[in-house]
């Protein structure tokens, strides 16, 4: 890929044909959300042209995103207000990059190379086609934390796989492997782990060979009520901070992050 190629601190945005390739960049933290990471994203969002043909999210490491950074919270919890100051930022940045993905009038493919915990599931459902791989899964992680869900749990999942499932996976903190999300139709496909980075890109320039007004008409017909979503996402975010505020979150913090350095597996979560 690299007919035309900018370096961003936290996302890579490169253009090769009709194909326009996001790459979330934060490895050593899992690419867990900050709120530069967002930003850079939303302006390589705002960067896709009228050549573009079909957007390929994907993201280097072995995580795809693991939701807000609690590093960044910590910093944060020595007054309630300084952690909800933050959270209203971060949400904000996150809601509208959910608003801006969902806004691509063009097909968007997501790379799944690994998890996606908390609100990093937020630029998972807008896609159209999503190419996992078999060892990839899904969890929230709030029950545990004791943060309120984020990210399009409540404003976009129940369209998507239903209610229940969400209310399921939410207050059992259940983890959805890749070929159970494939099952409720959250993942298009599941290869071999070391093979998604290149199916997703065959599927990307699959699209990219269609023709773009049948496309764009599809994704158009397809599409949620912005309206109602963007009022749902705000809703996430004041409960998100009302939640934030509590003892019994920034004790979480805490917690978590204490267990995550003696047994680490998802950095940001």
């Amino acid at each position: 890929m690299g007919i035309g190629a900018e370096v961003s601190p936290l996302v890579r945005t490169e253009t090769d044909g009709a194909v326009t390739v996001l790459s979330l960049d934060r490895a050593d933290r899992h690419n867990a959300l900050v709120p530069e990471l967002l930003a850079d994203l939303r302006a390589g969002l705002d960067g896709v042209d009228d050549a573009t043909r079909a957007v390929l999210l994907r993201a280097e490491g072995r995580s795809f995103s693991t939701g807000g950074d609690l590093a960044a919270f910590a910093r944060h919890t020595d007054r309630p207000d300084a952690i909800a100051d933050y959270a209203h930022g971060l949400l904000g940045e996150l809601n509208a990059a959910v608003l801006a993905l969902l806004d691509l009038p063009v097909p968007l493919v997501v790379a799944l190379g690994g998890p996606v915990t908390g609100g990093s599931i937020g630029l998972v459902a807008p896609a159209d086609v999503v190419v996992a791989a078999d060892h990839a899964w899904i969890q929230p992680y709030y029950a545990q934390v004791g943060f309120s869900p984020d990210g399009g749990w409540t404003a976009l999942l129940p369209h998507l796989i239903g209610r229940g499932r969400v209310a399921d996976t939410l207050v059992r903190d259940r983890r959805i492997s890749a070929r159970e999300a494939a099952d409720w139709g959250l993942v298009s496909e599941v290869v071999a782990d070391d093979a998604v980075d290149v199916a997703a890109r065959v599927a990307a320039d699959r699209i990219a060979g269609l023709r773009p007004g049948a496309l764009s008409s599809t994704r158009q017909l397809l599409a949620h009520d912005r309206a109602a979503v963007a009022g749902a996402l705000e809703a996430e975010r004041a409960s998100f901070c009302a939640q934030i505020r509590t003892p019994e979150a920034r004790e979480g913090i805490h917690a978590f992050l204490a267990e995550l350095a003696t047994t680490p597996t998802t950095g940001g979560r």
